[in-house]
């Protein structure tokens, strides 16, 4: 039978150069197709539920510890860092921040993206149905190889396997 082998990485560049480089080349010379996914924490990709509420009119972004993430004095984004935001999200098929053009200031990544402790989850969230972290977190259930760096797998063991699939 066969099973999902899983690599962890030092490093989320690395991850990304494995599925962007290195796989693309291996799977050129071996007898089979294989598929493989990236997955990196849920606050490596927007929410788009968190840009809808900074987005929206007199935003007061009401996912926990959004103005806390903010800082003092920066409760609201610009409209052109806004706007900016809106274009990629429409437009970028993962969502991970590492496939912004340009890297945000953390304060304005911490105002769209969220960690396991402030996501409800996707059966509770408004957006749950097209959120960017459980887009990848279906790729990576179906993928032969699964890229993940050291800290997330570290997660998964402290969760007792909760976080990937069955894996060699």
């Amino acid at each position: 039978a066969q099973r999902t082998t899983v690599i962890a990485t030092a490093t989320k560049a690395l991850q990304d150069q494995l599925a962007d480089k290195d796989l693309p080349l291996i799977s050129e010379h071996v007898t089979r197709p294989i598929s493989w996914a990236v997955l990196k924490g849920r606050s490596n990709y927007l929410c788009l539920q968190r840009l809808d509420e900074a987005s929206a009119p007199q935003s007061q972004m009401t996912l926990t510890g959004v103005s806390e993430a903010a800082g003092p004095g920066r409760g609201a984004l610009p409209d052109k860092v806004l706007s900016e935001l809106q274009r990629w999200a429409a437009t970028t098929p993962s969502g991970d921040r590492a496939d912004l053009p340009t890297e945000p200031q953390p304060w304005v990544w911490s105002a769209v993206s969220v960690g396991p402790r402030e996501c409800p989850g996707a059966s509770k969230c408004p957006r749950g149905d097209d959120c960017f972290a459980e887009r990848a977190r279906a790729r990576a259930s179906s993928a032969d190889v699964i890229i993940v760096n050291t800290h997330l797998y570290g997660l998964h063991l402290a969760s007792r396997g909760a976080i990937l699939p069955d894996h060699d």
